[in-house]
């Protein structure tokens, strides 16, 4: 009876003495205010460390910051929710540093600017365009009589090809400037009223004008996809006479030069991963001289390239 007396002695000694030994793994120990004292168990933690306290049944009750760590034990504070003792420690994930974030960002950010310089350089496109034009001039025709004894409007219409080149520069992802230069013409006829107009004595007025155009438009692209880009435009062309032809005897277009405003609309269809099709619709409003007036439609197709 004495040597269990004494047994049992020696074993409450040693449990007051070291209660972390028989105490649970990763528990609350002790709670006072917002401060607690936990059991470490198997855990890897280091001052500054946060865990989540979980009850019995798995919720989550508070959040915990380990303020010092030693001899299987740790003290820390509570930051959020409350703590009762018994409760169990688990890990918190770790957040970002400031300094990671900041860097992270940065990354972040050099690469969208890498990619939007990529990009706008991948979008300046040179090409060739052919176009096709329905054209009216409307001008005073006379005969060669001085003064003249016979004059009238002479509304003539045709159509005439042309051929140009283009470079598109983007503005952003909504707007683009396009740059135009090449060949331009003009091919129409009338049947006129009098003969004496002519200078082969026919009934039909020829006038055939050739151009060298400059024009600068402006696209609005209000749809865009992987495939096809279309866009709205308006634009400003300067066409100089470079040859003029006609049967007519009286012929003042104004200037040796004509100058338009435009509108239209069109599309970039894309082929491959550096090429595309145009394809535009003009409306021209020529302001010409005194007493001509002058508008052409205009259709057309070619081909682009992209180059950086």
């Amino acid at each position: 009876m004495k040597n269990y007396l004494r047994s049992l002695r020696l074993f409450l000694i040693i449990g007051l003495l070291t209660p972390g030994i028989y105490a649970t793994a990763q528990t609350i120990e002790k709670v006072k205010g917002n401060s607690v004292l936990m059991d470490v168990g198997d855990l890897e933690m280091q001052a500054g460390d946060e865990f989540f306290i979980l009850n019995d049944d798995g919720r989550k009750t508070g959040i915990v910051k380990i303020s010092q760590v030693k001899n299987g034990r740790a003290a820390g504070k509570i930051l959020k929710g409350s703590v009762v003792v018994g409760e169990k420690l688990s890990e918190k994930p770790k957040e970002k540093s400031a300094a990671a974030a900041d860097s992270s960002s940065n990354d972040d950010s050099d690469s969208s600017i890498e990619k939007i310089r990529e990009r706008n350089q991948s979008k300046n496109y040179l090409g060739i365009l052919f176009g096709y034009s329905m054209d009216s001039l409307s001008l005073q025709a006379a005969d060669n009589s001085n003064p003249a004894l016979h004059s009238e409007g002479a509304s003539l219409t045709g159509n005439s090809f042309k051929i140009k080149a283009f470079y598109d520069r983007p503005y952003s992802e909504k707007y683009t400037f396009r740059f135009i230069g090449g060949y331009d013409g003009f091919n129409g006829s009338y049947s006129a009223k009098n003969n004496t107009i002519n200078k082969d004595g026919s009934m039909t007025s020829n006038l055939a004008v050739t151009f060298l155009t400059a024009e600068f438009e402006f696209l609005w692209n209000f749809y865009k996809k992987t495939f096809a880009t279309v866009w709205l435009s308006g634009g400003y062309s300067f066409q100089y006479v470079i040859n003029l032809s006609s049967n007519m005897y009286s012929l003042q277009l104004g200037s040796s030069y004509l100058n338009s405003v435009f509108v239209g609309t069109g599309a970039n269809i894309k082929m491959s991963k550096t090429s595309f099709l145009p394809i535009y619709f003009h409306y021209n409003y020529f302001v010409a001289g005194s007493g001509v007036t002058q508008s052409a439609i205009n259709i057309g197709a070619g081909w682009g390239w992209n180059y950086k």
